[in-house]
């Protein structure tokens, strides 16, 4: 499989799973590019086809974090998780019946 194919057949969510994994293994500092493409069974210049850096990286894998964290809470109108928080966030005082 070419690079250009390695790049095309991850995917962000992947790449923010595997810097969840890893993150937990070997914390802030040692968490690299190099490190999750390795983990991915990938050459790191495979993984800037999805990402800018490793700030979008960690971007991508706290977005992950809440995406998860409110899984079955997402409304089905297909509202991104930070929306879905807002929303939530919004929402709280009114479902709790406060003024």
């Amino acid at each position: 499989m070419s690079s250009q194919e390695d790049a095309m057949a991850l995917t962000r969510q992947e790449i923010a799973r595997s810097g969840l994994r890893l993150l937990n293994e070997v914390g802030l500092n040692g968490l690299t590019l190099r490190l999750i493409a390795g983990d991915l069974g990938v050459k790191a210049p495979v993984l800037y086809w999805h990402l800018k850096n490793k700030q979008e990286l960690l971007d991508r894998m706290a977005t992950q974090m809440l995406a998860d964290a409110v899984a079955d809470r997402l409304p089905p109108d297909g509202l991104d998780p930070w929306q879905a928080l807002e929303h939530q966030v919004r929402m709280a005082p009114y479902l709790a019946g406060l003024p």
